[in-house]
């Protein structure tokens, strides 16, 4: 996301962002651990799926300029159900009471989820929004061990960590930037005032 909202959307690539992007990133790896195998086609479609969203999440903050967010929201979760029916209709498989409801929430938490991180890209520049997508990745984790009983180890906890300061360093990176461009937003818009 951040290197297509430079090229596209002609955001500015801060250095200090990517690297600690890459920081974030590498308690993703940590926690992951993937193998050799992450190129089977299980792996391949995984990476697919990041380089779509990445261009999803650009075009969506290229529209907040003319559609609003729900508008935007909309159109994506139509085109996915669209998309879904007919390989759905190949698999289909009746579910039960208990299925039908964890299929219900599941949609309306996506849908939650899918409006907030629309908003989200109006509001603010893609490459800054785009490094809290790794907490998906670290809620998952929790959630695995609370309801999953999945185990932990030295390098999840330590991935974890280094996942959720990342997200607290980009923070406060933004209130450093915003803070540094106060006070030309204010100079120009009293210069504005003058004329």
């Amino acid at each position: 996301v951040i290197l297509l909202s430079w090229i596209f959307l002609h955001e500015k690539m801060h250095p200090i962002l990517l690297a600690v992007t890459l920081f974030s990133f590498s308690g993703v790896i940590l926690i992951f651990r993937p193998s050799g195998e992450v190129f089977n086609l299980a792996g391949l479609a995984g990476i697919s799926s990041a380089i779509f969203a990445a261009t999803a999440y650009v075009a969506i903050r290229h529209l907040h300029h003319s559609e609003s967010f729900w508008t935007v929201a909309f159109y994506f979760m139509i085109t996915a159900v669209l998309f879904s029916f007919f390989p759905m209709l190949l698999t289909w498989k009746t579910p039960n009471f208990h299925e039908w409801t964890l299929l219900i929430l599941s949609g309306l938490f996506g849908t939650l989820g899918q409006l907030l991180i629309t908003y989200a890209y109006k509001l603010e520049e893609a490459s800054w929004v785009a490094p809290f997508s790794y907490a998906g990745v670290l809620f998952s984790f929790v959630i695995g061990i609370l309801y999953f009983k999945e185990t932990i180890d030295p390098y999840t906890l330590f991935g974890g960590f280094l996942t959720v300061a990342g997200g607290i360093w980009i923070l406060k990176l933004k209130t450093k930037y915003q803070k540094k461009a106060l006070p030309i937003v204010e100079e120009e818009t009293a210069s504005l005032t003058n004329e």
